[in-house]
């Protein structure tokens, strides 16, 4: 919450507990779910265009979100 208030977070961000994580395990992340942070940008559709699992860099993120913007 501190991270999102200090930096003006304003797309959504989601925060679970151990249930959530077994949720993900067994919905569309299956097996292939390796634990927190995951993170995930969805397109307009609401599918998953782009997984980082673990840490990743800014550039990294720029970059994913420039090409799913700039999509058609």
């Amino acid at each position: 919450d501190l991270f999102v208030k200090r930096n003006n977070v304003s797309y959504l961000i989601l925060k679970g507990n151990e249930k959530a994580i077994t949720n993900l395990s067994a919905g569309p992340l299956g097996k292939n779910f390796r634990g927190v942070p995951t993170t995930l940008l969805l397109d307009k559709r609401g599918q998953i265009y782009k997984r980082f699992d673990g840490s990743f860099d800014s550039e990294q993120l720029e970059e994913s979100l420039q090409t799913l913007i700039n999509q058609k």
